[in-house]
């Protein structure tokens, strides 16, 4: 079947792709399991309040938070996620309003747009050492956030990423792109 990619070369194509395989469900997780032996959690089922996400399902290591797979999951109070996960997808946890705790996994590198809008019990989140990427409004309206380390390794920053959390202050070193953005965004800022 011809798709619009075969006509225009987009990267539609390589998503699909990149997202084949077969989809598991296991403890209210919804895991695809990728022709690669790489899993991504795709999507959330279960009434638990916290979660340690699984680092690997059927010998595959779970390396994707996808898009959406925990959004509007207001039940959710704290989540553990793997070491090994590099990529939180967009919208992954958006609107999980009980959300108070998260530790994110040293491993990762990208956190796509809008992975934690709203999540307003939020009060303080640490990006891991390594993350390279914070995409638009990535913790846009989380008003209970008091504080985020923000590492030396992010060096992109998206419009709004940090935006309407008015009570925060932005952990980082001094002269990084961090702090820049920060004071750009009228945030203060403090030295680890």
């Amino acid at each position: 079947a011809k798709t619009i990619d075969h006509v225009y070369g987009t990267t539609l194509q390589n998503e699909q792709q990149f997202n084949e395989g077969y989809v598991v469900e296991k403890d209210g997780y919804k895991f695809r399991i990728r022709r690669d032996g790489i899993a991504e959690v795709i999507g959330y089922t279960g009434t638990d309040t916290r979660l340690v996400i699984p680092s690997g399902i059927e010998n595959s290591v779970v390396i994707r938070i996808q898009s959406r797979a925990f959004s509007k999951k207001r039940n959710i109070v704290s989540v553990d996620i793997p070491d090994s996960v590099t990529y939180i997808g967009q919208d992954a946890f958006y609107a999980c309003t009980a959300l108070k705790e998260i530790r994110l996994p040293r491993e990762l590198k990208f956190i796509d747009k809008s992975a934690f809008n709203f999540c307003k019990s939020l009060t303080a989140v640490t990006i891991p050492d390594g993350t390279l990427h914070m995409d638009r409004r990535t913790f846009y309206g989380c008003s209970g956030l008091k504080s985020m380390y923000i590492p030396d390794s992010v060096g992109f920053f998206g419009t709004d990423a940090l935006h309407n959390s008015p009570k925060m202050t932005v952990i980082c070193s001094k002269n990084s792109e961090a702090q820049k953005y920060a004071e750009a965004q009228g945030f203060s800022t403090g030295e680890p």
